[in-house]
């Protein structure tokens, strides 16, 4: 995975998956499948202007956030689950097998968030892989300019460590599916 950051105002991420890139796009675009990997549930399909709703699927992600913020780099603050009815994210775009896109409060577990906060945009973009059959995905967050300080360094280390946790398990959880990949040549 490779990593290229522009001073906190937003970072860039990206894989190779050995899956093409339809496959890669049931695993994003399926708001079923994303949960599954991602770890909570999602109240409706995804779809563009949608604002969707999520619960976590297991509470006890709650008690490793202290250690990962650490591992981030910063002060450990509280956390909590997201409110109930809470938008979890506003889908912005959506164009099948290519781009996912929605906009959310970065760290959104933080306890003293405030709820009327900037918040960034996420993108996901796949294309064919330079191998048969692979699939390249490139994140993109950007928006953390627009939050105020401490919180922005907070939730810029938070979400870089974050979807590097999260695209490997999506990695993981797409590779080791061994009847969706492609037959070997």
């Amino acid at each position: 995975m490779t990593l290229n950051e522009t001073r906190e105002k937003r970072f860039e991420k990206s894989i190779t998956i050995d899956a093409p890139p339809s496959v890669v796009w049931r695993a994003l675009g399926n708001a079923h499948e994303f949960g599954r990997w991602f770890n909570v549930t999602f109240d409706r399909p995804f779809a563009a202007g949608e604002a969707i709703h999520a619960t976590f699927d297991d509470a006890a992600v709650f008690e490793h956030l202290d250690e990962a913020q650490r591992k981030a780099g910063v002060e450990p603050v509280p956390t909590r689950a997201p409110r109930p009815g809470s938008v979890f994210f506003t889908i912005e775009r959506v164009l099948p097998e290519k781009v996912l896109a929605f906009h959310w409060r970065p760290f959104g577990v933080e306890a003293n968030l405030d709820e009327d906060e900037p918040q960034t945009v996420v993108e996901i973009r796949l294309a064919p892989g330079t191998q048969n059959g692979s699939t390249s995905l490139a994140l993109v967050e950007s928006g953390f300019e627009k939050l105020s300080e401490p919180r922005r360094q907070r939730a810029f280390a938070m979400e870089a460590s974050g979807w590097t946790e999260q695209l490997n398990k999506l990695k993981a959880s797409i590779e080791g599916r061994q009847e969706e990949r492609p037959a070997s040549r």
